[in-house]
C-alpha cells in the first residue's frame, strides 16, 4: 500500500533523503510541502511527544529542498522555503521583544535555523546563488531576517554544547553524505559569510559573524576570487552594489569577526578568526585595488 503524505513526512528516513526522493514524482514532493505546515502545526499543538515529532517534519522539508537544489528545481525549492515560512509564523512575532525567548518560540526557531543554515551550505557548494539569496532574505516576522532571528532566539534561551554552524554542518552531512566533514563545514561557513554580505545591503548590523569561530581561511577565498570579480555569477547575484559598498561590507564583517573572536578567546574559547590577511583581499578592501592589474610588478596600473 502506498504511504500517505502524513506517513512520509513523519518517516525519519525521509528527513535523511531516504528512501530515495528521486523515486517520488515532483508533484508528490510538492504535495508533501503543501501538507507539511499543517502537519507540523498539529504536532506542535499536541502533547510533548508529538511536539518532538515536528522536528521530523522540518527535516523532511529540508530533504526535499536539498533534492530540489541537486536537481536545479527552483520552483520546488521556493515551495520548501514557503513551507518553512508558514511553520516559522506559528511562533509569536513579538517573542523577540523579551530578553529571554519563550520556550515555544525557542524550540521552534532554533531547529528551523539549523536546517536553513544547512541548506545554505548546500546551496553554496552547488553554486545555486538565486536559491541561496531567496533563503537568506526571508523576514517572516518583520523582525529582521530569519537567520538572525533564529540564532538570537536560540542564544537567549540557552547555550548549546555545539555552535550553530557545527549543528548546521552536521545536518548538511546528513543531507549530502558524499561530502567530507571539512568541505561541509567550509560550505556552511561560506554560507554564513555570504548571508552577512547580502543582509548588509539593507542592514549593516543585521547579522552575527558565526564563521569567526573557525577562522577566515574558509571564506577568504571568496573575497580573493568571485566577490572581487564583477563578472562572476556569485557577485552578480549575491551583492548588487558597487565596489565601494562591497569593500565596506567586507571591512565591517572582518572587524566584527575579529572583535567577537577576541572576546571569545578572552573567555577561554577557541575562536580562530584573526582577520583577512591575503594581499589581494587587503588591497581590495583598503584601497579598492586589484593587484592582478599591476604592471611590471612595481606600481599601480
Amino acid at each position: 500500500m502506498a504511504s500517505s503524505n502524513h506517513e512520509i513526512l513523519l518517516d525519519p528516513r525521509t528527513g535523511e533523503g531516504r528512501p530515495d526522493l528521486d523515486a517520488l514524482a515532483v508533484s508528490r514532493l510538492s504535495s508533501l510541502l503543501t501538507d507539511a505546515p499543517e502537519v507540523a502545526a498539529e504536532l506542535l499543538n499536541g502533547a510533548n511527544e508529538e511536539q518532538a515529532d515536528a522536528l521530523i517534519v522540518f527535516r523532511t522539508i529540508s530533504a526535499v529542498a536539498a533534492h530540489a537544489l541537486g536537481n536545479h528545481d527552483v520552483n520546488l525549492f521556493s515551495q520548501a522555503i514557503r513551507s518553512f515560512e508558514a511553520i516559522w509564523k506559528l511562533g509569536d512575532r513579538d517573542a523577540m521583544l523579551f530578553l529571554r525567548t519563550p520556550a515555544f518560540e525557542a524550540s521552534l526557531w532554533e531547529p528551523l535555523v539549523v536546517e536553513l543554515f544547512a541548506l545554505g551550505g548546500l546551496a553554496v557548494r552547488g553554486g545555486r546563488w538565486d536559491e541561496f539569496r531567496e533563503l537568506v532574505l526571508q523576514e517572516p516576522s518583520s523582525r529582521g531576517v530569519w537567520l538572525r532571528q533564529g540564532q538570537v532566539a536560540s542564544s537567549r534561551d540557552a547555550q548549546p554544547e555545539d555552535s550553530l554552524l557545527q549543528l548546521a554542518a552536521r545536518r548538511a552531512r546528513h543531507l549530502d553524505p558524499d561530502a567530507s566533514d571539512e568541505k561541509t563545514l567550509s560550505a556552511v561557513c561560506q554560507a554564513d559569510f555570504l548571508a552577512a554580505v547580502i543582509i548588509s545591503e539593507a542592514d549593516p548590523d543585521g547579522y552575527f559573524p558565526n564563521a569567526a569561530e573557525f577562522g577566515e581561511g574558509f571564506v577568504e577565498e571568496l573575497v580573493i576570487g568571485p566577490l572581487r570579480d564583477n563578472g562572476s555569477s556569485l557577485r552578480r547575484r549575491i551583492f548588487s552594489e558597487d565596489d565601494e559598498a562591497l569593500r565596506e561590507a567586507l571591512r565591517l564583517y572582518d572587524e566584527k569577526a575579529r572583535l567577537y573572536a577576541a572576546q571569545q578567546r578572552g573567555r577561554g574559547e577557541t575562536w580562530n578568526w584573526r582577520g583577512f590577511s591575503d594581499y589581494r583581499s587587503l588591497l581590495f578592501i583598503v584601497a579598492g585595488q586589484r593587484p592582478e592589474g599591476w604592471e611590471g610588478g612595481g606600481g599601480w596600473s
